[in-house]
């Protein structure tokens, strides 16, 4: 065989250093100077053809604006990672654009939220993608629109945070540990008490002490132990499950036996609450648009648009049911309580509900980033912890909904509403005063205020332009109005309100005629119908404009207190013993443990959402039969989760109930 001359092997080295000077020549002339050296490197080999994988890599690329390509493939090349790119592009032709989620701050009208995965050597990082993604969508042969404004957000897979390098994130799952032995060793102590009572009563007696066990002997059945324990005893298995499952499942007292109903009503604003947010995180990154309006154009698809009167129908509930005990606890004591009586309250009230929200935020913060992992991942990890980093302490202050004004910037976005209902809390004794002093001054004081707040809300709209329409620009809405409590506050003073009247009537008991009663009845129904469909005209025709600024200021503004009103009808109805078959469900006894668990299942709800879906290796599929599959599904892990969460914080209960009858 006839060697190469040497001529030749000189002709085909210059070809080949001629190639890459001119490929980086290209690059460099495309604006890619500034890039980093390996990934420049790897690019000049790429374009050549004599990268390793180059062409696999360009096949699990995706290859269009709404394409993630093959995560799982990209992740089995060891030279390779995988990277998403969220970007903007101004195109008309494919629906309004990407709104109704928290990312809808940024966009504007026509303009889109695209997201492209890109399978890319190692050596280009983040950076220089976001840098050029036009050109290194070029060479990875990426279709993108040529209206393209710039990369939003790049997140690489491998550039994710990983747990063994966060001290702090490794503190909280050792404590998560040590709670799970808490409640495992509390359980064990809790059966010993229980269980082997014989054998303390043997050696109690055998040494004639009798400090702890009190035996009473009767004559005609032998001899029965009551159990007695100390508050020692009582801290120590109070985190057993043997007392807590019990407690969860235990009837209510006799005298809350009227106030029943509002257990179904909870429970099922709760299924509501979650239905809407099941919607919110399926289309957080909904790629067919067209579809999904005409998906809305459904008429019980409103059900879902107007979920957020759930959260309306818990402040009508808070407020009812802390004014009336208030007012009872008042006539009790014949005297209104001192302000250190008062403060006393509000410092139980904050132990009861902070454990849970702070081991929540502490989670989110700290644990969250290291749950899941996929092609949306790198793109939501650091939104969604970062501003724990800053804005922690807000929470446990319940000034969330306040300070970060902007609710994208917030520690658990989803903590506005108990900000909004501990602030409720600490201002209704305002109005119980006022009415204490003169009936008629609080009901002065509570329609002056429910007025007001429908004023400043129906101002907002108009002079910042929000709108509530899911698919539209919402403009300022989440931020101005939707988290604010001179906004929220309207259905709280409805449920005060209806407290009063209870407390003037000096019972639960009222005997209506049967034609009030449907009246009634008619009443209620109509106003919560209408206005849950009110807006139907908007989606019907998939146009916001359909109502300018401020009739949707005037509908936003008024929704809520009349919304209130119809909830009290009915409320009052079934409370006052003219309900019917529907009062007398509502009332079962098999609302009692879910009512139990919905304040946890609210906390962990939204955590559970956000791994699942963000989490997901392709696109979530919204369609009628795996919403409701999804919808069911995460709402029996929200309450599962919140049984398992919920014994740790039960400790505060030691001091009023024994371990074992609590």
């Amino acid at each position: 065989r006839k060697k190469m001359p040497g001529r030749a092997l000189l002709v085909v080295a210059l070809s080949c250093a001629a190639a890459a000077v001119v490929a980086t020549a290209e690059i460099d002339a495309g604006g890619m100077f500034n890039v980093s050296d390996g990934c420049l490197a790897a690019l000049v080999a790429w374009r050549n053809g004599s990268y390793v994988n180059s062409y696999k890599m360009r096949d699990y690329s995706g290859h269009w604006k709404r394409d993630l390509g093959s995560y799982a493939n990209c992740l089995l090349l060891p030279e390779a990672h995988y990277c998403t790119t969220m970007y903007f592009w101004n195109h008309t032709e494919d629906g309004p654009g990407m709104f109704g989620n928290p990312l809808a701050g940024f966009v504007q009208p026509g303009v889109h939220l695209s997201i492209t995965g890109m399978c890319l050597p190692k050596e280009c990082d983040s950076v220089d993608t976001k840098a050029h993604l036009s050109r290194i969508a070029i060479i990875l042969d990426v279709t993108l629109p040529d209206t393209t404004a710039f990369p939003l957000k790049v997140g690489c897979t491998d550039e994710n945070p990983r747990l063994k390098s966060n001290g702090a994130s490794i503190s909280i799952v050792c404590l998560c540990c040590v709670l799970l032995v808490a409640v495992m060793l509390s359980t064990l102590l809790d059966y010993f008490f229980r269980f082997r009572l014989q054998w303390l009563i043997t050696r109690t007696l055998q040494k004639a002490g009798d400090d702890v066990l009190n035996v009473q002997h009767s004559q005609d059945e032998p001899a029965k132990v009551k159990y007695n324990p100390t508050v020692l005893q009582q801290t120590l298995c109070s985190f057993s499950l043997l007392s807590n499952i019990p407690a969860l499942v235990a009837p209510m007292p006799a005298e809350a036996a009227p106030l029943q109903v509002l257990n179904g009503i909870r429970v099922l604003s709760m299924g509501w609450i979650v239905m809407g947010h099941t919607m919110l995180w399926m289309t957080m990154f909904i790629t067919d648009w067209p579809y999904m309006l005409d998906l809305g154009k459904n008429f019980p698809m409103q059900i879902l648009f107007s979920a957020f009167f759930a959260v309306d129908t818990f402040f009508f509930l808070s407020g009812f049911l802390f004014a009336y005990g208030f007012l009872q606890e008042i006539q009790k004591r014949g005297r209104f309580i001192t302000p250190l009586q008062w403060a006393l309250m509000v410092v139980q009230r904050y132990i009861r509900i902070t454990p849970a929200f702070f081991a929540i935020t502490l989670f989110y913060w700290l644990l969250y980033p290291y749950t899941a992992n996929g092609p949306l991942w790198g793109l939501v990890k650091e939104p969604s912890g970062s501003p724990c980093a800053s804005y922690w302490w807000t929470n446990i202050l319940y000034i969330n909904n306040l300070y970060p004004w902007s609710l994208g910037d917030e520690c658990v976005g989803w903590g506005w509403y108990l900000a909004n209902d501990m602030q409720f809390f600490l201002v209704s004794p305002i109005f119980i005063v006022l009415y204490y002093w003169r009936p008629i001054a609080g009901w002065i004081a509570i329609a002056g205020c429910t007025l007001a707040s429908c004023c400043a809300t129906i101002l907002i709209f108009g002079l910042r332009g929000c709108q509530f329409y899911y698919f539209g620009d919402t403009g300022t809405f989440y931020d101005d109005v939707y988290t604010k409590p001179y906004c929220r506050i309207q259905p709280y003073l409805v449920g005060m309100g209806l407290a009063f009247l209870f407390n003037q009537l000096g019972s639960f008991k009222v005997k209506l005629r049967t034609w009030m009663v449907g009246a009634l009845y008619f009443a209620a129904f109509s106003i919560m119908v209408v206005e849950i469909f009110a807006p139907y005209p908007m989606y019907k025709e998939a146009d916001p404009t359909l109502w300018g600024d401020w009739q949707s200021g005037f509908y936003s503004g008024t929704s809520r207190a009349v919304w209130a009103v119809g909830l009290a009808l009915f409320c009052f109805l079934c409370v006052s013993g003219n309900g019917d078959y529907f009062c007398h469900l509502l009332g079962a006894s098999f609302w009692v443990p879910l009512v139990r668990l919905t304040f946890c299942a609210y906390l962990i709800h939204p955590a559970w959402l956000s791994i699942v879906y963000f989490g997901n290796w392709d696109w979530p599929l919204f369609t009628r039969d795996n919403y409701v599959l999804n919808f069911v599904g995460n709402l029996f892990i929200a309450y599962s989760f919140a049984a398992v969460f919920l014994p740790p914080f039960r400790v505060q209960k030691v001091s009023s109930h024994s371990c074992r009858d609590r």
